[in-house]
Parts: structure tokens; sequence; C-alpha cells
């Protein structure tokens, strides 16, 4: 019974960061075509935009960080492995733990942080003066999120570390 309440939950979590990493993808798409654009008009056609590195910018920021927790699940991020490489397995294990424990406090306190200025953002009313006018938070909203499912993800992978050490000191019968 505990499994199917703790299973539920998972689910829904894994769902929202697949679809927050294909957001991420479908953003890097439309960056492509933008740059793109943005090239033939301002070499084929001598009318060069100037909002297209605006929301390029943009787009680096949110795909950057609604693909993190996917990326830090599936294990493709980047990795320095000059140390850990060097380890024994148990050694690797408390490694990873620390390393996952540390990073779901990161991600705790930059999202607190992070919607600490979101929240003063939307109450100020503060607008960005660039290329064309959008409001600050707007600009910012989707790092918080991304911020909470990496440190979930952290927490996920904290656990996943003892479980698989643990797994790994029981003997055979």
């Amino acid at each position: 019974m505990v499994n199917k309440w703790v299973r539920s939950p998972v689910r829904v979590i894994e769902w929202m960061a697949r679809q927050l990493h294909n957001i991420a993808a479908y953003l890097i798409g439309a960056m492509m075509l933008i740059v793109v654009f943005d090239v033939t008009m301002r070499y084929v056609f001598v009318r060069p935009t100037y909002w297209a590195v605006d929301v390029s910018e943009y787009i680096l920021l949110y795909s950057t960080i609604l693909a993190a927790a996917w990326l830090l699940r599936e294990e493709r991020h980047v990795r320095i492995t000059i140390l850990t490489d060097r380890l024994g397995p148990k050694a690797k294990s408390i490694t990873h733990f620390i390393t996952s424990v540390v990073g779901v406090i990161i991600c705790g306190v930059a999202a607190q942080e992070t919607t600490t200025i979101l929240l003063a953002k939307i109450a100020r009313g503060a607008m960005v003066p660039r290329t064309f006018e959008i409001p600050q938070w707007t600009i910012i909203v989707g790092v918080p999120i991304g911020l909470a499912f990496l440190g979930i993800y952290f927490i996920r992978s904290a656990v996943v570390t003892v479980m698989s050490a643990r797994h790994q000191e029981t003997p055979e019968k």
C-alpha cells in the first residue's frame, strides 16, 4: 500500500520533469530557427532583426534550467571525473552521496532565493528595457521551478546511491 502512495507522486514528478525537458528541446529548436531567420534577414535582405539576440538569450537560460533535472536523472550532465575515476567503489559511492547532498542544499537555497527575487519583481512590476519591454519576472520565472526539480533529482540520486550501497553490502544467500 505504501508503495502505491510513493509511486504515484514519483510518476507525476517524472512526467513533469520530462515535460520540462521537452519544452527545453523545443526552445532550442526555436532558437535555431530564430538565428537562421536573423542571419537570413541580415545578410540576404539587409534588414536585421533587433530582437533575435534578446530572445535567444532568454531561450538559453530557460532551456538550460528546465532540462537540468532530466539530464541529472539520466546522468547525461557534465561530470568532472578526474578524481572519482581513481577511487574504489565504496569511496565513489560516498563521494556521489556527498555531492548529491550538497546539490540538494545548493538547489534548495538557490530556489528559495530566486523565488524571493521573483516575488519582489512581480510586486514591483519592473520592466526590462531592451529591444522590447517585458516584465522582469518573466525572465526568471523558470529558474526556481527548474532548481526545485533539480533538487528533487539530487535527493533521488542520494537515495539511489544509499540503496545501491546497501544492496552491494548484502551477502548473497
